[in-house]
């Protein structure tokens, strides 16, 4: 029987926002959820084991009765200072699990040096209690393929030293012997099926880290993008603007805008996580600027990274806009928590007059958005203009966050496994310990009837489990009240034996019971059951023997009870464990994916582009007096960049950015595409985008000259539409067969037209804020 192994991770697709994904390790390992429950089952099954081992040495060297000699003494009291010192050190190394079951081989080949009654076998004994908790110990805490073997030597070394007691000739007749490969099943089947449901979790998991990597990726992508273009806006193209219109510069002013331009146009890096100091960068900006800057308010605001960096880059675009249009005199920022108000005395303007520009809507109002924020301008002519910005309060997140509670139901699922486990098992006990009582009292059928009755009430728990529901205190009563009956119709005699098989089993009929109960008080029950049962035993039959075995059993069955109970336990801190591993891991690798994909994505985007105005802020920077040429350079430059801004407020609504890759795919094959906006596009959720955009996808990806891209709504239906020039005959074919029934594809020599009619879901025609002009924008691409 071998345990799960870990599955190939999930297969990567061709990604939406590029190929850096394409072949990369998106996910962190495969084999958390496995990996934590393993380290739990491995910590009880040491636990268990040394705890019990450590109680039975202690009882057997106290019993005033023991029949052990010197040598099986020494090896108790071995036994015991073993056990103290891997509780103390808990290792898991090789070496001292060999020793372990060296340990536990010699105490059940140690049989004659322990005991001396040939009947040692039929009531509860110091090898009994350390070969059968090592058992379960070594079951629950090793591999199966390691544990059955563990086993096997646990039992065979039983069997040869009850066999130097008993003789073979009656080694059969030992009923622990058999009991031991009940265990071992019991304990190897929760561990297959928890490791089982252990496995399912990490491949969900695997699949849905991959997606969420890439989506973050995709994500930043966008949001680069979009920070670029305001970067671009707020500094270079402020730059251009003002030379190309030919305003009053002096060398120095030009100097230091352009020497500022070529410091934050770079090769892109994740901005730094750590909090930051608001009022020490807003007083680096001031050298940056023609108009004199003074801060007030308090002297230092340290805030979050994300909110810091957007209000500094906010504010700014606040500082550029003053000195292109204000002609004041100075600006002052008053900054206080979660608020910073920019005034300046200038010479304002009539907010209802002026339209909001791209500075003002998306490098400003935009950019706040982004950290829950807002933007506030007020302004009237002769009077300057004040810009109020503010943020939330970190301490009240301005979004809620899911609980981390049962990641993938792994507790819920684990949990029911192995309630309907420990229910089995329980019933397998009742089955195999209940006979010898009916030879043993006059009263065989009411141990008959007691016996069944508990196994019903057992078999209950099973609804319970899969109802998710905690069961009614009256069901383990009544296995307390069976528990107590059976001992009552049994003689003294036989008390502490097998014929009272209530003091084995019964508390592990009450253990399905409340595995939902709180922890304190699931254990109170199996605790009040032992000692209840106990108790009335010992009255029953007051000796050092029936004291003896109440002590062992205390240690080879309450304690095992208890750690079974605290395993279930701790199911779910192993669970919440590997959420935070996962977690951690994915940020790691989101980080390394995104800080390459935002690489690329610059180069293929801003490279080109940067590259030809670089040359013009260098010279700037230089003092380079600007001559007629080098102002037409720099209003063909403002111009490219007007058209930029304009295409990424298109680009930005879901259909366009479905295309996008589409379109840049062709724009790399060297394709001239152009895109034309008509009217206002409608709210489309992300499936429609990809239904109405695949066609034109699938179109632009063979053509060889140029395309010209059209998109249009009408009441709920979406028109787009692609015409292409150069294309292969067998490509229009494969696109004809290829289409549905609200696609049409229409060749004509080497052009195709294809159609898509795509009404949308629900039928919301609202006009999204990214294509509310109500003019045609067209734009073309290269």
């Amino acid at each position: 029987m071998g345990e799960p192994r870990d599955g190939e991770p999930p297969g990567v697709g061709t990604s939406p926002v590029g190929g850096w994904l394409a072949d990369a390790d998106v996910g962190p390992r495969h084999d958390v959820s496995q990996r934590h429950l393993v380290s739990r089952a491995a910590n009880i099954g040491l636990a268990m084991r040394h705890t019990a081992n450590l109680l039975v040495a202690v009882v057997a060297l106290a019993d005033p009765d023991s029949a052990a000699r010197l040598p099986g003494q020494l090896l108790l009291i071995a036994l015991g200072l073993w056990a103290i010192h891997r509780l103390a050190t808990r290792s898991h190394s090789s070496l001292a699990t060999a020793i372990d079951v060296a340990f536990t081989v010699a105490v059940c080949l140690g049989i004659p040096l322990l005991v001396a009654d040939p009947r040692f076998y039929l009531s509860n004994c110091a090898p009994i209690a350390v070969a059968g908790t090592a058992v379960i110990g070594f079951t629950v805490g090793l591999p199966i393929r390691v544990s059955i073997v563990v086993a096997s030597i646990i039992a065979a070394s039983y069997a040869t030293g009850a066999a130097a007691v008993i003789g073979w000739p009656h080694v059969h007749e030992v009923f622990n012997l058999y009991y031991f490969g009940l265990q071992w099943a019991t304990c190897a089947l929760i561990r297959l099926a928890e490791l089982r449901v252990a496995l399912a979790v990490d491949a969900a998991r695997a699949r849905r880290q991959h997606a969420d990597v890439t989506q973050r990726v995709a994500e930043a992508v966008r949001d680069y993008d979009r920070e670029q273009l305001r970067l671009l806006h707020d500094t270079v193209a402020s730059t251009l603007l003002l030379v190309g219109q030919g305003s009053p510069l002096s060398p120095e002013r030009l100097a230091r805008q352009a020497r500022r331009d070529l410091e934050m146009l770079g090769d892109p890096q994740p901005e730094s996580s750590e909090p930051m100091n608001v009022v020490a960068a807003l007083r680096d900006l001031s050298p940056q600027y023609a108009t004199p800057m003074r801060c007030t308010g308090v002297e230092s605001l340290w805030v979050d990274a994300e909110i810091g960096h957007c209000v500094v880059a906010v504010i700014r675009e606040a500082l550029n806009n003053v000195d292109r249009h204000a002609r004041a005199g100075i600006v002052t920022l008053d900054v206080v928590p979660h608020r910073i108000v920019i005034t300046d005395d200038g010479r304002g303007f009539d907010p209802t007059a002026a339209a909001p520009g791209y500075g003002i809507s998306h490098s400003m109002t935009a950019r706040m958005h982004t950290i829950g924020g807002s933007t506030a301008v007020t302004s009237s002519v002769g009077h300057g203009t004040t810009v109020t910005l503010t943020w939330p309060n970190p301490e009240e997140p301005r979004r809620l966050t899911d609980a981390v509670g049962d990641p993938d139901r792994l507790i819920e699922r684990t949990r029911t496994g192995y309630a309907l486990a420990l229910t089995a098992y329980a019933v397998l006990s009742l089955a195999s310990m209940a006979p010898p009582s009916l030879s043993a009292t006059a009263h065989p059928g009411w141990q008959l009837t007691l016996a069944a009755s508990a196994a019903v009430i057992t078999l209950s728990a099973i609804g319970f489990t899969l109802r998710k529901r905690s069961s009614p205190a009256l069901l383990p009563g009544a296995l307390v009240v069976i528990a107590l009956a059976q001992t009552v119709l049994l003689p003294p005699t036989v008390l502490g034996g097998q014929a009272q098989w209530s003091q084995a089993a019964i508390g592990w009929c009450v253990l399905p019971f409340v595995l939902r109960y709180p922890v304190r008080h699931a254990a109170a029950w199996l605790v009040s059951v032992w000692v209840i049962v106990g108790a009335y035993t010992f009255l029953r039959s007051p000796s050092a023997h029936t004291a003896v075995n109440l002590g062992l059993g205390t240690a080879s069955i309450l304690a095992v009870q208890l750690f079974a109970l605290l395993f279930s336990g701790l199911v779910a801190d192993a669970a919440a464990d590997a959420h935070d591993e996962l977690t951690a891991q994915t940020e790691l690798v989101a980080r390394q994916h995104i800080t390459s994909a935002l690489r690329i994505e610059y180069r293929r985007r801003y490279a080109n582009l940067l590259a030809n105005v670089r040359p013009l802020l260098e010279a700037w920077r230089e003092r380079t007096p600007v001559d007629p040429a080098m102002r037409h350079r720099a209003q063909v430059e403002s111009r490219r960049l007007r058209v930029l801004f304009s295409q990424s407020a298109v680009f930005d609504h879901p259909l366009l950015a479905q295309l996008r890759s589409a379109i840049d795919a062709a724009d790399q094959r060297g394709i001239d595409v152009s895109v034309d906006v008509q009217g206002a596009l409608p709210s489309v959720t992300e499936a429609d985008a990809r239904d109405i955009a695949a066609p034109l996808g699938a179109a632009l990806a063979v053509t060889r000259s140029s395309a010209r891209v059209t998109v249009l709504a009408l009441d709920d239906v979406v028109l787009a539409s692609i015409v292409c020039d150069h294309v292969e005959d067998a490509d229009v074919s494969a696109l004809q067969t290829s289409t549905s029934d609200d696609v049409d594809v229409v060749g004509a020599g080497e052009t195709v037209w294809v159609t898509v009619r795509h009404r949308l879901r629900g039928g919301e025609t609202r006009p999204d804020d990214h294509t509310r002009s109500a003019e045609a924008v067209d734009l073309h691409h290269r």
